[in-house]
């Protein structure tokens, strides 16, 4: 309640990818069992009047190294685990397709006016590779959530990179650029 007196009118939410469980590899010390908090959440906004923006914010693999990427790796931040693996960025689409479906089926599309397919991937991160995921996962919230739904990616922590007409001519798509990590 605090937070909508504030003035504000939408939160984001970082989402596991094994909120759901069942996509977790056996390697994977993750626990499941999140998703009832989240549509609990989401409900308690609904309530007051705030719209949800969650965002992916791990991946399998981890998409860049950092402690919230759900994989603190050892030796430095990286997205190589992430973008060099075509089975963790195939398990990252399968994710997206899974949680936007869920909140879909669960009724809450409505509350959920925004989606993130996948938090700060990291500067190395293949950009071609990036790029796709998302045009990728664009498509799925498009068909699980429908068209008024914001989609917003992360920009590897290079704004610059980005800002040359990427998904010009979509709609309701946001550049979400994070200046602590950038080149």
């Amino acid at each position: 309640v605090k937070v909508k007196a504030s003035g504000a009118t939408h939160v984001r939410v970082p989402l596991s990818h094994w909120i759901l469980g069942g996509n977790v590899g056996d390697d994977e010390p993750y626990v499941d069992g999140g998703w009832p908090y989240f549509v609990r959440l989401v409900t308690w906004c609904e309530r007051i009047g705030l719209e949800v923006w969650p965002d992916v914010h791990t991946a399998p693999g981890s998409q860049n190294g950092f402690d919230n990427s759900g994989r603190l790796l050892e030796g430095g931040n990286t997205c190589r685990y992430w973008s060099g693996s075509d089975e963790n960025v195939r398990r990252s689409v399968d994710i997206v397709r899974e949680i936007t479906g869920r909140i879909r089926e669960d009724g809450l599309a409505h509350v959920v006016t925004g989606f993130g397919p996948l938090n700060e991937p990291f500067v190395d991160c293949d950009r071609r590779k990036v790029k796709e995921f998302y045009y990728e996962c664009l498509e799925i919230v498009r068909e699980n959530l429908g068209n008024s739904t914001t989609v917003y990616v992360g920009d590897m922590f290079n704004a610059s990179q980005w800002n040359n007409g990427f998904w010009e001519n979509e709609t309701n798509t946001l550049l979400d650029s994070h200046y602590y990590h950038g080149e």
